[in-house]
């Protein structure tokens, strides 16, 4: 009997070893969370620090802090209704939105996450999934809409009164285009 104890043991033992080596390998941070106002944190890996500037601890339970009180406040009421229409068709959610770090960055998330029966709890759903900053993407977006805001501006700028239009190639290149007024 002890032996099979012990077997037991250090298969759990590299279950969990395997499990730590996956998830602190992820680009982002993956967690296990409550399906409430608070997004009471259950379980967050190691990558927590780098994402919202504050130890898994701190998280977990709301501890230190609940994980709601960082995403920004414009975007608290779009996460939890669209989280709660994505359960409620009983499929998964993929979200972005605004959260604000320990040391008050700003960062943009993107978030896939699913709905899975809690047995210790009867059935109660709680969310697993992974967070990422995406944060440099979002801005190179809106550098890229800035840019062509200012192009098209230019081609409705040109003298000799001709209204032109740009066109951008797949190549980067850009072509202007005479629109007659």
């Amino acid at each position: 009997l002890f032996w099979l104890l012990r077997l037991r043991l250090q298969q759990h033992q590299e279950s969990e070893r395997r499990f730590s080596t996956l998830v602190d390998n992820l680009p982002g941070a993956a967690y296990c969370c409550e399906n409430d106002r608070n997004w009471t944190m259950r379980y967050i890996s190691r990558a927590a620090v780098a994402l919202t500037g504050y130890e898994p601890m701190a998280l977990i339970g709301n501890a230190q802090v609940a994980y709601a009180e960082l995403i920004h406040p414009e975007d608290r009421q779009s996460v939890w209704d669209q989280i709660q229409q994505a359960l409620g068709a009983e499929r998964s959610f993929q979200i972005e939105y605004r959260l604000r770090r320990r040391d008050g960055t700003l960062v943009w998330i993107w978030e896939q996450g699913r709905a899975v029966p809690d047995k210790a709890c009867k059935g109660r759903l709680v969310l697993e999934g992974l967070m990422l900053d995406v944060t440099e993407r979002k801005q190179a977006e809106a550098a890229a809409r800035e840019t062509l805001e200012r192009l098209e501006s230019l081609g409705d700028n040109l003298p000799g009164g001709a209204i032109y239009r740009i066109h951008l190639a797949s190549n980067g290149l850009c072509r202007f285009t005479y629109v007659s007024k």
